[in-house]
């Protein structure tokens, strides 16, 4: 008796067929764009826009933040930087110059192969100078850091380099879009202690969700500190010395700013803690005088956020993502009743300026979501449950709507770059627009006649004030509410009698207050906290006020139902920054012609290793990777060569430029190995050599959904070349179509809720010349039911048959049916079904152990199944010894390597139920089962 062993298994086909078919979310191709180049001094601007003023404006922006930041960090670049520009956050989540996905939280990227900058255009100029100056930054840092000679090797710094140097340099060097936010995330987190030390924040990856953004105010905190402590100049030294290659942030700390590394770690802590909570001394919480209608407690960052009053006054509509996607929600006042109205139907919800709203007659709930690559003001039937018309208003982004008389709608458009308020109806007709100016607006309101309208815009002096046009009339006015010009107004209501309600940060904090433009004399402020309030509406009868307050890290809604006029004691806060200044300087652009974007091609990394073994003499391998500017065109090529173990090479073409992505792969592998006889004495050498041809096409259909296409051909050769054996040669070649669908959402590295499901079938033949002829149809579905927080019902089923002359065979048993030793079960068919109890015993260990510091230990939970299944060769017909259940428990550690790539660490003890034997199994690995 033979026995055979590969010395490697990289990229050997064998006929035992794997189940769990391939899943994941679609980049998807759903506009094609004509780009454009604009080169000036120190950027080659890449844009699709139609405005070219506006580009041009930008580049003012990006300029003057390249003077600013090249001199603060003493780092220029020896060539222009590439800085693409994107018409709306919509067109930019498409981008192919990262292969990740991207949703609506991120504001723009920086990546350190080309020297690019991506970001969409952002209505406001304030806030796309920041984005700019913030991502420039990494720019300037990626030049220090890895520039110069062999460029692909000086990426092995990254490990050195902890995120918070990286995102609070930026952070700090660019402008902070709304600095009263950033101190209510830093209050809040002071209050709550939930501030966290350096060394836990090596990387943001393992932080829940909504906790990274206060992760980057931490971060720019500290630059903040070391800038007023130490010295600006310091900053600069900072990065200097993270380019060397030994150097950790102890010994930079220590050698920049001669103190301690942990030292310093607590004296801009402290530094923080007394700073608010001297700001928050005297302030109230929304629950001393107020009553709270959700119960998010900050295990787990949850918003509740955009309520509105139905027409009668009893419930309260609002958007929520307590189960960790963002749905529309409505909870009944007096019973405290929460339903969910419209859940995972959409990508996601804007929510923008007043994101809902009702109408006067209480039938109709505006708001506005975006699918299949565009973002829609659409109308829900309140009574019928159900979307009753759906519109862009032909706008490139349409958002904040608002009721008026007669179901008329105002709300924000924006187009080619620029935010206006426009008047429109439920058809989808733009009946007026209202403003036509560069200014941002950002939400609106009709007036208590329904005719007037108020709306937020952000000005020269970069604060967003209140403005009213009448009906009628072209001309706005801007309304003095409260004294001074230096705040920021948000969430305008009017009330039936005419009063407006909205939220301001005159004092540093968001509070809430009343104003009658009536009467013109200064606001009235109802509330003095120590969180924020955001998104407040009155009801009906104007007894009670609904709003959205910031504590522990969440949002939560508050009912105030005693309407009473306070004066705000005075606190010192720092004051607000006018930034009507910046890139204003005369840049003279008249030299610089727009010319069209010219297709090339460029080297991305290269790596090449070299050894030596005294057994296998010279060994090597080497990876290369180029593509185009767009990232649409990209070539691989990697080779591995060592001496009767493993050579070979393959090479890639991937081209993501249209709806249909599809991809060339082209390799030649040999693996060796050995026979033995059953005395296990070698009775010969062989190899196994592959060569083949794989051309995949996939068609998404949505973000969840596609379609994929693969033909495939290789050619495979079982060779001796010492002893005697049986040598042969298979040809297969195949076509295989799936269809899959994902909506599947993650807590951090774990689904959570959503399904997965796809259907496979791959047909291989004789045509040309080939020698294998079968048929595998498979199927798989995955569940998750979301339970709470942190625990989780989870389910699969796999069916897959195998048919014709050269059948494969599924191997039940292992980790797919726990309890079974693997190979005890085979069969052409197969029928398998796993049920999953995931609950948490440890909940944010966040833990690292010497000597095992660069693993961390996120949280350990616990998993109760049962998987049932059978593997059996007659398809028509499952006998009873077939089927097979083995239940069992296990243990889930969920880690992070350098606080940056999930491990999970899985430790399972199953039993089989059929009394055979073994009784048990234990069960060691990476990963979940499903």
């Amino acid at each position: 008796m033979l026995k055979y062993f590969l010395k490697s298994g990289i990229f050997l086909v064998v006929p035992v067929l794997v189940f769990s078919l391939s899943f994941g979310k679609n980049k998807v191709n759903y506009k094609q764009l004509e780009w454009k180049e604009l080169p000036t001094n120190n950027f080659e601007i890449y844009f699709a826009s139609k405005d070219e003023t506006l580009v041009k404006e930008f580049a003012i922006y990006a300029e003057d933040a390249y003077a600013k930041l090249s001199e603060n960090l003493k780092v220029t670049p020896p060539s222009p930087v590439r800085l693409f520009i994107y018409d709306t956050h919509l067109e930019f989540e498409q981008t192919n110059i990262s292969t990740d996905l991207i949703d609506e939280g991120v504001g723009g990227f920086t990546e350190s192969l080309k020297n690019r900058i991506v970001l969409p255009v952002v209505t406001s100029p304030k806030r796309m100078k920041e984005v700019i100056t913030h991502e420039l930054t990494h720019e300037l840092q990626f030049e220090s850091l890895y520039g110069g000679f062999a460029k692909s090797y000086q990426f092995a710094k990254a490990l050195f380099i902890p995120i918070w140097v990286m995102e609070g340099m930026a952070e700090h060097e660019a402008l902070d879009y709304d600095p009263s936010i950033t101190d209510m995330l830093l209050r809040d987190a002071a209050l709550n202690n939930k501030v966290k030390n350096l060394s836990e924040l090596g990387s943001f990856n393992y932080i829940d969700g909504h906790d990274v953004v206060l992760m980057y105010k931490e971060s720019q905190y500290v630059f903040d500190y070391i800038s007023k402590t130490y010295g600006e100049d310091k900053i600069s030294l900072m990065l200097k010395e993270f380019g060397y290659l030994a150097n950790i942030q102890e010994a930079v700390i220590s050698r920049v700013l001669k103190v301690e590394f942990n030292d310093f770690d607590k004296k801009w802590q402290y530094d923080l803690r007394e700073k608010y909570f001297a700001q928050a001394k005297g302030k109230k919480d929304a629950a001393d005088f107020a009553v709270r209608l959700t119960n998010d407690d900050g295990l787990r960052p949850v918003y509740n956020t955009r309520p509105v009053f139905s027409s009668d006054g009893e419930k309260i509509y609002f958007l929520s993502d307590r189960y960790n996607y963002t749905g529309l929600y409505e909870l009944v006042i007096k019973t405290g009743e929460v339903k969910e109205l419209v859940g995972k139907w959409y990508d996601s919800f804007s929510q923008s300026g007043n994101a809902l709203s009702v109408s006067k007659d209480g039938k109709y709930l505006a708001f506005v979501s975006k699918s299949a690559g565009t973002q829609k003001l659409r109308i829900w039937d309140i009574k019928e449950r159900r979307v009753i018309a759906e519109n862009t208003y032909g706008l490139d982004l349409v958002f904040s709507p608002c009721f008026g008389s007669e179901n008329k709608l105002v709300f924000i458009g924006v187009k080619d770059g620029k935010s206006d308020v426009y008047l429109g109806n439920i058809k989808g007709e733009i009946t007026s627009r209202l403003t036509k100016d560069r200014n941002d607006e950002t939400e609106a309101v009709f007036g208590a006649n329904g005719e007037d309208v108020y709306y937020v815009s952000e000005r020269e002096n970069g604060f967003r004030q209140l403005y009213r046009i009448k009906k009628g009339e072209s001309k706005c006015e801007r309304l003095e509410a409260p004294n001074g010009n230096n705040y920021n107004i948000s969430g305008p209501v009017v009330s039936s009698d005419g009063k407006i309600f909205y939220t301001a940060d005159c004092n540093g904090i968001y509070n809430l207050y009343m104003f009658d433009p009536a009467k013109r004399i200064n606001a009235s402020v109802l509330s003095d906290v120590k969180g924020g309030i955001f998104s407040p509406d009155v009801s009906p009868d104007r007894k009670k006020i609904v709003f959205s307050y910031f504590e522990n890290s969440c949002y939560n809604l508050y009912l105030m139902d005693n309407i009473e006029e306070k004066k705000l004691s005075s606190v010192a806060f720092e004051p607000l920054v006018d930034l009507s200044g910046f890139g204003k300087k005369d840049y003279n652009l008249t030299n610089f012609q727009i010319v069209p974007y010219k297709f090339s091609l460029s080297m991305d990394l290269v790596y090449f290793v070299l050894g030596y073994d005294s057994t296998a003499g010279l060994l090597g391998g080497g990876y290369l990777s180029m593509s185009d500017l767009l990232g649409e065109n990209s070539f691989e090529f990697y080779a591995l060569g060592i001496k009767e173990y493993q050579t070979g090479a393959q090479f890639t073409y991937r081209n993501t430029a249209y709806r249909v992505n599809f991809a060339l792969a082209l390799y030649s592998w040999r693996n060796y190995g050995i026979s033995l006889f059953s005395d296990n004495t070698i009775a010969g050498k062989y190899y196994t050599e592959e060569d083949g041809v794989s051309l995949p096409l996939i068609y998404p259909f949505d973000r969840n959904t596609r379609v994929e296409l693969a033909v495939n051909s290789y050619i495979k050769d079982h060779c001796y070349y010492e002893g005697d054996g049986n040598n042969y040669r298979t040809i297969t070649n195949s076509i295989s179509l799936a269809f899959v669908f994902d909506n599947l959402t993650y807590n951090i590295d774990t689904p959570c809720g959503g399904s997965a499901f796809a259907l496979n079938a791959e047909r291989a033949d004789y045509l040309f010349w080939g020698t294998r002829k079968f048929l595998n149809l498979e199927a798989e579905d995955q569940e998750y039911l979301f339970i709470d927080k942190e625990n989780t019902l989870a389910f699969r089923f796999f069916a897959g048959i195998s048919l014709d002359t050269d059948a494969g065979y599924f191997n039940l048993g292992a980790e797919n049916l726990r309890g079974y030793p693997a190979g005890e079960n085979t069969g052409s068919n197969l029928l398998l079904s796993n049920i999953e109890l995931r609950f948490t015993l440890i909940e944010k260990a966040d833990v690292s152990v010497w000597p095992t510091s660069w693993l961390l230990i996120k949280k350990v939970k616990a998993v109760l199944f049962s998987d049932q299944g059978a593997a059996f060769n007659n398809y028509s017909y499952i006998g009873p010894g077939d089927l097979k259940n083995g239940v069992g428990f296990g243990i889930r550690i969920h880690t992070f390597l350098w606080q940056s790539y999930p491990v999970i660490f899985r430790f399972d003890m199953g039993f089989r139920t059929d009394g055979g034997s073994p009784s048990h199994v234990y069960y060691i690995g990476l990963g979940n089962v499903f």
